[in-house]
């Protein structure tokens, strides 16, 4: 490495006019350092007869002044800074520290002796200058030709060098290992006397007062306690106290945000504004910290930084979480608007959605984030590559429930609500049957008719046979009677008869199909099918027509003249009664009727007749309470005759 000395060749001092436009000289090293020290001198010119004229005579003093003094001193301190190379600085903390750190480097400037400005590398040696190479024993060499890449301050580690790459290449600053240590040396020569002409008190000036020219409201400070105003770790006891309270008072503001959404129930989305509220409410309370001790606090060194990055980090943080929130409320939002189911599969696929693009988004802030305050984003993205990869090959089922789910969502074969029966395994009965509660990204959760909640993860349920029982427009009715062998053809015919006229009457059956057929000759029966569909779709409703289709079907069976078989064997020990010959009689008079009348309902009935008995069958049956009205039920006039029995028997006693 070549280190030049303090002398290493002769060159001009460089007296060159600066606009206010213009960017401060760093074209050398000498330039760079005339730069700094011109434009931090003339602020202190500038500002510090201010402040003196504002404490002796506050009243006095014009404010337009105090502003003006104090735009151009800032000014002057920006070009300052723009000497220092900040990249190893965080952005978030550059304004500040900055600042910061340029005035401590006057203040060691200002009580170390300086090489005459023309020892020092301009612009002419540069390009091409001799340069005087240390030996390992710290001597002088021999001089060689070499173009000039930094400079140290003898016997100092304060170093202006080159700017390599970036936006700034090619231009002189003081290097990022001189920004980083100009605190440690100020702490090493802050007892030494000031040189002449230096600026004298203006960085004990900027770090006691709440900014470069403080306001009127500072002035009760200086009427505190001498205690208070006790250095402590760079900081006033006065301000450790106010950090104290600030900070507690940004905290209880989110804590009072999370008490009142915990206390509030209601709708899903006021639910979920109440959850953004709380994220915001940290952002604001990190945001008046950050404000506050970079403003009035006005800390500084190392307890700056600190809660600098801390605050900002808080914001970032809460600006991601806010960002997710804010995706659950626009989510409900739309799901309350065309009212979608809550626990349906469309709302939870819409809230996956808006929360996958607020994480997204969150993602980007905390990267942003990340790089504001310094920290390396590019190793941390490919260990994520890969921690990724590992979390992708664990998460494996979480994946094929997800993309059942998605399955589910394009095939639609259930919904919430909807009644259904789940598998093809029917052995275990009430267990397979249920209706759909809620329909979540991971799993469906069914309530069976024995009233328990089953779970069923969606990659195994999206494989299950589902049945969907609510989209049945009517119920199946079908059954077989079994009649005695000694059953006529007549009889059965009267039998098939009257059952298809019953069902042909029936306003709660559909009439195609209505079929009423002799089926077979079984082993010890006479079986009749009956193939019918109850205009319902409601369980319950189909129980109460099933019922009273089967009552109806055993009037007739009885009016025919016939009974049930039974399948089992009987030994008669006394004589059998037989059947009623005179009903059988009667019935088969009636198809003889029939016969000669050329009305024979075999195998059809004929178009004009099904016309007029069509719906003509009273339903309810006469005498049963109609739908509207329930106040009187077979149980409660039981007990209102029984009642009043009981009350006729007392009497006559």
């Amino acid at each position: 490495m070549l280190v030049f000395s303090a002398f290493a060749g002769p060159a001009a001092a460089e007296e060159a006019f600066e606009s206010p436009l213009q960017p401060p000289d760093t074209s050398s090293p000498r330039a760079t350092l005339q730069s700094f020290l011109r434009n931090v001198q003339e602020a202190y010119d500038v500002l510090m007869p201010a402040y003196l004229s504002f404490r002796a005579e506050p009243s006095l003093f014009p404010p337009e002044s105090a502003r003006d003094a104090e735009a151009r001193a800032e000014r002057l301190l920006e070009r300052a800074v723009r000497t220092l190379d900040l990249s190893e600085v965080s952005r978030a903390l550059r304004p500040k520290v900055a600042l910061e750190r340029a005035l401590l480097l006057k203040e060691v400037l200002d009580r170390i002796p300086l090489p005459p400005f023309d020892a020092i590398p301009g612009a002419a040696t540069v390009g091409a200058g001799t340069v005087t190479q240390a030996t390992e024993s710290g001597e002088a060499g021999p001089t060689a030709p070499s173009e000039i890449v930094r400079w140290t301050v003898p016997y100092t580690e304060i170093t202006i060098a080159r700017v390599e790459e970036g936006p700034r290449k090619g231009e002189y600053l003081f290097t990022p290992e001189t920004v980083a240590s100009v605190r440690g040396f100020y702490q090493k020569v802050r007892e030494l006397p000031y040189r002449t002409g230096a600026s004298e008190g203006f960085y004990e000036l900027v770090h006691a007062a709440p900014g470069l020219l403080p306001p009127k409201w500072f002035e009760w400070i200086r009427g505190l306690p001498d205690w208070t105003k006790a250095m402590f770790w760079e900081q006033a006891v006065w301000q450790w106290m106010a950090l104290m309270l600030a900070m507690m008072l940004a905290a209880l503001l989110p804590w009072l945000a999370h008490r009142w959404r915990r206390d509030r129930g209601g709708p899903a989305v006021g639910r979920t504004w109440r959850r953004f509220l709380v994220p915001v409410s940290l952002i604001i309370a990190a945001w008046g910290l950050h404000e506050l001790v970079e403003g009035p606090l006005n800390l500084t060194g190392d307890v700056l930084q600190i809660v600098l990055q801390a605050t900002e980090v808080v914001m970032f943080l809460g600006s991601a979480w806010a960002a997710v929130s804010f995706s659950g409320v626009v989510a409900e939002i739309i799901i309350t608007s065309p009212r979608i189911p809550e626990k349906g599969l469309d709302a939870n696929l819409l809230r996956f959605g808006f929360r996958l693009f607020g994480l997204a988004v969150a993602v980007l802030i905390v990267i942003t984030g990340l790089a504001e305050v310094g920290v390396p984003v590019a190793p941390m993205a490919a260990g994520l590559g890969v921690g990724g990869l590992a979390v992708a090959l664990a998460a494996q089922p979480t994946l094929e429930n997800f993309i059942a789910s998605l399955t589910l969502y394009v095939d639609k074969p259930l919904k919430v609500g909807d009644f259904c029966r789940y598998g093809d395994d029917l052995s275990s009965g009430s267990l397979r049957i249920g209706t759909v509660e809620e329909i979540g990204l991971r799993s469906t959760r069914l309530r069976g008719i024995d009233r328990t909640v089953t779970t069923i993860p969606n990659a195994d349920f999206a494989k299950l046979q589902l049945i969907n029982l609510t989209l049945r427009d009517r119920m199946l009715l079908r059954t077989t009677i079994s009649l005695r062998y000694e059953t006529t053809p007549e009889q059965m015919r009267f039998l098939l008869a009257r059952v298809r006229e019953m069902l042909l009457r029936h306003p709660k059956i559909t009439k195609d199909p209505a079929r009423v057929r002799f089926a077979g000759l079984g082993d010890y029966s006479l079986n009749v099918d009956i193939f019918a569909y109850a205009d319902t779709p409601d369980w319950n409703q189909f129980l109460a027509i099933q019922e009273d289709v089967f009552l109806r079907i055993m009037d007739i069976v009885e009016e025919a003249g016939t009974g049930f078989a039974f399948p089992s064997q009987t030994t008669y020990l006394t004589q059998d009664r037989g059947l009623d010959e005179n009903k059988g009689e009667a019935a088969e008079a009636e198809v003889r009727a029939w016969r000669s009348d050329g009305t024979l309902p075999f195998p059809e009935f004929a178009q004009l007749y099904r016309e007029r008995v069509l719906n003509t069958l009273a339903y309810p049956p006469e005498g049963a309470p109609s739908p509207t009205d329930m106040s009187e039920t077979p149980v409660h006039t039981a007990r209102k005759r029984l009642s009043l029995k009981w009350r006729r028997k007392n009497d006559t006693e």
